[in-house]
């Protein structure tokens, strides 16, 4: 995970976890929470070195669609995988992946999975990474 897209793509996912573990920080200026994210990653000096606007514009998206976001995720999801109950961090890698497959409409669609499917492994062992490809990919086929 080295390109600007694949980093910021990570730090989104983070952002949108930190608010969903500590709702405090949602009162946060996430430029501020992005900075924050920054300062503790591995990735420190080529992040400080870029713009975040991609990061930003998938923050602030998810956080727009939230809800519909939610109903897609939802929908899509088998009677044993239950929103409520699943973990907060796949949540969080969720959210932006359903926004860029239906909300933001830039990039192709594999390109997008790839990505998200790439952080899930940063985090989860191959229950959940087999989880999230089988629902990205019955939504890009839907």
């Amino acid at each position: 995970m080295s390109d600007n897209k694949s980093l910021q793509r990570l730090i989104a996912v983070q952002a949108i976890y930190e608010v969903s573990i500590n709702k405090n920080r949602i009162h946060y200026p996430v430029n501020e929470i992005f900075n924050d994210i920054i300062v503790s990653s591995s990735f420190k000096n080529k992040l400080q070195k870029i713009n975040m606007s991609f990061a930003l514009e998938i923050y602030d998206g998810v956080c727009k669609n939230s809800e519909k976001i939610d109903r897609i995720l939802t929908g899509s999801l088998s009677k044993h995988n239950k929103i409520d109950t699943m973990d907060r961090l796949l949540k969080a890698i969720f959210k932006p992946a359903i926004f860029e497959l239906f909300f933001h409409n830039d990039l192709k669609k594999n390109i997008v999975i790839s990505e998200y499917l790439l952080i899930t492994k940063r985090f989860f062992a191959d229950k959940e990474c087999a989880l999230m490809n089988g629902v990205l990919d019955n939504l890009h086929e839907s």
